[in-house]
């Protein structure tokens, strides 16, 4: 099989925007998949973040897109704005020579008077965050009749609790012959109940981490109990010295608390956290991936979405209740083949969880002093 673009035949107002993007050869997410989602396929697509599985679901999508039907032909959910600002805007790169595509961001916590007006005005693409897609679908704001693809990004996340409900009631709402893929970075028991229920005879794609790409990633632990996990970190700062770090906490009350220390310590540092105004969210989102601000301290809602090429340093605070969000947080950085560094606070109790997290890995964390 070529991973070459150019075998792929794909309209030349995206083939354009490939070659002026200089890429040549797809990674092994986009080689595996986008042919089979250009064939119409059902599809699971499993690989590490950071792989390229975005423009592998999106270029197949703009490929079939007929601009001449104005109303909605494919809807890609995703868990958080985040990632749903990260997705719209690939979807603007490679579709910005196709005349007349229109795409629509159904984002909670955004004016949904703006977005009434957009679906009005007619669109072919809806990317969306499941609670406001549902609302926009139970107020009739478009015809779903059209919709001949759907996509769940970070699949796994999507069929958590919190989300299956909303989830339910948009499959049951959309067309039954439709394409419907999931893309996600890990594969939990739900996905193959969901799988069963919602998908038809789904290609199954795992992109295997080499070698290679796990050694991209130094791994780190630091053994610290809570009352000195903050003077933990303002060594680890130190002695891991970066102009990009992104501190994860398990609370909110922990990034506030972390955030006040370091701008006492004259640390150029921003928060983000489900409390704050999705305008603020955006604004320290968007200063951070422009390198004004040298370290963001967050919850989890950063950990899926946050695209930062120049990400050097991820810091666990807080390990997170799952290997499974271990990975997704040390998949922030180490992007594109670059290398980077992960560091993790482990209290006593903590231990058998770094044990799990380094089978699950293949990784031995470097145990480290900090005397």
């Amino acid at each position: 099989m070529s991973n070459s673009f150019n075998h792929l035949n794909l309209r030349s107002e995206i083939q354009k925007v490939i070659t002026e993007s200089g890429f040549v050869a797809m990674t092994p997410i986009q080689s595996q998949c986008i042919s089979l989602l250009l064939e119409g396929r059902d599809l699971i697509g499993q690989s590490k973040t950071g792989s390229g599985k975005t423009a592998a679901f999106v270029i197949p999508i703009l490929q079939k897109i007929n601009v001449d039907i104005n109303h909605p032909q494919a809807l890609i959910l995703c868990p958080t704005r985040e990632l749903c600002d990260q997705v719209f805007k690939q979807a603007q790169k490679f579709s910005k020579y196709i005349r007349e595509l229109k795409i629509a961001a159904l984002i909670g916590g955004r004016p949904m008077n703006e977005q009434e007006q957009t679906l009005a005005n007619g669109v072919h693409l809806i990317i969306g965050t499941p609670g406001r897609a549902l609302e926009h679908f139970k107020n009739r704001n478009f015809k779903s009749e059209h919709l001949k693809v759907i996509v769940l990004d970070e699949a796994d996340r999507l069929l958590e609790e919190a989300f299956t409900e909303e989830i339910n009631l948009i499959m049951d709402q959309i067309p039954k012959i439709r394409q419907t893929i999931f893309f996600s970075a890990t594969f939990p028991e739900i996905m193959t109940e969901l799988s069963r229920k919602y998908q038809n005879n789904p290609e199954r794609i795992t992109i295997q981490e080499t070698q290679k790409s796990q050694l991209q990633i130094e791994q780190f632990v630091y053994a610290a109990e809570k009352p000195e996990k903050m003077e933990t970190l303002l060594k680890i700062l130190k002695k891991h010295p970066s102009n990009c770090s992104l501190i994860f906490c398990r609370t909110k009350v922990a990034v506030d608390e972390i955030g006040k220390r370091l701008k006492q310590e004259n640390t150029s540092c921003e928060i983000l956290h489900a409390d704050l105004k999705q305008a603020a969210r955006d604004a320290t989102t968007e200063a951070f991936r422009k390198g004004k601000i040298n370290i963001l301290v967050a919850t989890d809602v950063a950990a899926r979405g946050l695209d930062i090429d120049i990400l050097q340093l991820v810091i666990n605070f807080d390990l997170p209740s799952s290997v499974d969000i271990y990975i997704h947080r040390i998949g922030r950085t180490g992007r594109a083949g670059r290398k980077g560094c992960a560091v993790s606070i482990a209290t006593d109790y903590e231990k058998d969880l770094v044990k799990q997290i380094e089978e699950a890995t293949g990784v031995k964390m470097i145990q480290r002093s900090l005397e």
